[in-house]
């Protein structure tokens, strides 16, 4: 190849390299933070951040997620698809959060008139860098669709969090991937939240 036709082929690679950067696109795959939205609790306890194109709902104390084209009304809880609910209490018990969590999802279950409930043992997690108890577990709703969910529990000096996942029975895989990188590392707490009184542990 001529040396000057190669001059031209390497000052046109630069500029095109130079051209994606500058246009915030990736050689690599694109830029990951264009697809995502963040979302921030009322009291300003924690934020995190889910896909752009799902449906997020901010009340005090509740935030409603949803995978589907519509936004999730809490109360109805609909489990036609994949959604998330993120309720937080400003009166922190002194219950063991794995005992606690248990408690939380029966009390779900018996209040929705679930049947059918199967539930895992407690496990020690993490939501964002805080330590955490989780629990999966099966059901079927009061409609008679089978679901499959995972709940996590977390306390803080002065709040509880507890984080609602579910979707149809078989489609809960098509999300898992998502559901541990929003609680893993897109999960951010605010510097006044402060740890647990307790160094608590999942089995507890």
């Amino acid at each position: 190849m001529r040396p000057a036709l190669m001059l031209r082929l390497a000052v046109a690679s630069v500029v095109l390299v130079t051209g994606l950067l500058a246009g915030g696109c990736s050689l690599l795959g694109g830029d990951e933070s264009s697809d995502l939205a963040d979302v921030s609790d009322s009291i300003a306890l924690f934020h995190f951040k889910v896909p752009a194109d799902w449906q997020t709902t901010v009340e005090s104390g509740l935030i409603a997620i949803s995978a589907g084209e519509e936004p999730l009304d809490p109360a109805e809880e609909k489990l036609d698809r994949f959604w998330m609910l993120v309720y937080t209490s400003e009166e922190p018990s002194d219950t063991p959060i794995a005992q606690n969590l248990s408690y939380l999802v029966e009390q779900r279950a018996e209040l929705r008139e679930w049947t059918n409930l199967q539930m895992e043992e407690p496990v020690e997690t993490k939501v964002g860098d805080r330590d955490a108890a989780m629990v999966s577990a099966t059901a079927t709703d009061f409609n008679g669709i089978d679901f499959e969910a995972r709940y996590y529990f977390v306390r803080t000096k002065s709040n509880e969090v507890l984080i609602v996942t579910m979707a149809p029975a078989g489609e809960f895989d098509e999300y898992a991937e998502e559901v541990d990188a929003i609680v893993g590392e897109r999960w951010f707490w605010s510097s006044t939240a402060g740890s647990a009184e307790s160094s608590e542990t999942a089995d507890e």
